[in-house]
Parts: C-alpha cells; structure tokens; sequence
C-alpha cells in the first residue's frame, strides 16, 4: 500500500493535476448528503426535534483542532452537537458541549465532512442545510436559516 502511495505522489509531483482548487472542491462536494437525508442513527438522540447544529471535528494529525475552530464560538453554536472521531484533542471550547464519539467513522462518512470542521442543520431528524466545503464558519453562520 504504501508504495502505491509513494509511486502516485511522485506522479503527481511530475505531473501535477490540472484541476484548479475550485474544481477539486466541487468534485468532493459530490459526496454531500442530499438535503432531506436522515441523520445517521448515532446522532438521532441528540437532536430532538428542532433545529440542531451538528459540528464535526475531524482528526487532524500534525495539527492544532483548538486553532482551527473560531476563538470564540459563536453564540448560535451554544446549543450545537459537536462530533469527534476519537477522545483525544478535544479543544477546550467544545469539551464542555454535547460531545458524540464517532468511532467507527461512520457519522464523518455519511456527512461527508473531511477536513476542515464542518457545520450541519438538522430539522425533524433530517438535514436541512449544510456549509459548503469552500465557506467559512462566519461566512455560513452569517448566510444560515436561524
């Protein structure tokens, strides 16, 4: 496996994609849920029947999660279910929130959130909006259904 690794990375430094920042988002951005799709089964309990933000932490090795979330999170996140694939960095600011374990990876999948933390509006136990890939947090928060 990691040789396959070592071969595509030295291709890709020869022969760098030509596919531009934008393009690369809008292909990630296909593995979106659609809008309406049920929250996965571990997030149900969470969420009630109102409006919820779900806020998933990914794992982010050689990094700091604290520096990549807001340094003060919004008032309209208070009330917000932040999801981690693991225990382990969990930033300050969330650690006394409503915290889900994500273990098996199976909540990261089926929201499609790799990368940088993401934000996700559950309405009824469905999605109803979701920050795209290239937004930032001010940015969707600012344009979001309150």
């Amino acid at each position: 496996m990691s040789s396959v690794l070592i071969v595509v990375t030295l291709i890709m430094q020869r022969d760098p994609p030509s596919l531009t920042p934008r393009e690369l988002v809008a292909i990630a951005a296909r593995d979106d849920p659609p809008i309406g799709a049920p929250a996965p089964a571990r997030l149900k309990s969470h969420l009630g029947t109102n409006r919820k933000l779900v806020v998933y932490l990914p794992e982010c090795s050689g990094c700091n999660l604290g520096e990549a979330l807001p340094p003060n999170l919004p008032a309209s996140l208070d009330s917000a279910i932040f999801v981690k694939r693991t225990a382990e960095q969990i930033p300050s600011a969330v650690a006394s929130r409503d915290l889900v374990i994500d273990i098996d990876g199976d909540i990261q999948r089926r929201l499609n959130s790799f990368g940088a933390p993401r934000i996700f509006r559950f309405q009824s136990g469905r999605l109803s909006e979701l920050q795209n890939l290239d937004e930032s947090w001010a940015d969707y928060l600012a344009r979001s259904t309150r």
